[in-house]
């Protein structure tokens, strides 16, 4: 990953946890395997979630201000040729779900893209992630396709261990969200 040595900082004090996130600029992989690996690792495995962190050109993470732990990132692919942000992996710890942490990844994702003339952000969740779907539904996203079995193609061992295959392609179109 080529990370940037610039850090926009956004502040965020209307979640439960006041948090500030961070855009690329450096961020330690051990931060975001801390947040991504208890969700993530039994669909990816740990090299697949560092090939995935290497693959990628943009990171956002959040942190607790006052203890200065990362609570949750997201790992993002640009498509410059279709002007589109593609959210390969979203995560926030399990202890700090349901405080805010997510809505203002996906602001700053969001207020970011559109600033930078992207047309739309895109993204994959799993069909019964009914919470999830709640969160993108408010964010201005929408069900563009569901996908049958579109996380067995895409980790077919590990899809079969642990839950729902079916999916759901995601898209903000940034013309249309009030970020």
């Amino acid at each position: 990953m080529n990370l940037s040595s610039h850090r926009s900082i956004i502040g965020v004090h209307g979640a439960s946890v006041p948090i500030r996130i961070y855009h690329n600029g450096g961020i330690p992989y051990e931060h975001v395997h801390s947040v991504l690996s208890p969700l993530f690792e039994n669909y990816y495995g740990d090299q697949g979630l560092r090939n995935m962190f290497a693959s990628v050109d943009h990171l956002w993470c959040a942190y607790d201000i006052s203890t200065d732990h990362c609570v949750g990132c997201a790992v993002v692919q640009s498509e410059p040729d279709r002007a589109t942000l593609y959210i390969k992996l979203l995560g926030v710890r399990r202890m700090n779900q349901g405080q805010g942490v997510g809505t203002r990844l996906l602001d700053a994702i969001l207020s970011w893209a559109k600033s930078r003339r992207y047309i739309a952000v895109l993204l994959h969740t799993q069909a019964d992630n009914y919470k999830a779907i709640g969160l993108y539904q408010k964010l201005g996203f929408h069900k563009q396709a569901y996908l049958p079995d579109f996380f067995h193609s895409q980790v077919p061992l590990r899809s079969l261990l642990s839950g729902e295959p079916n999916g759901y392609l995601m898209v903000a179109n940034l013309d249309e969200t009030t970020t």
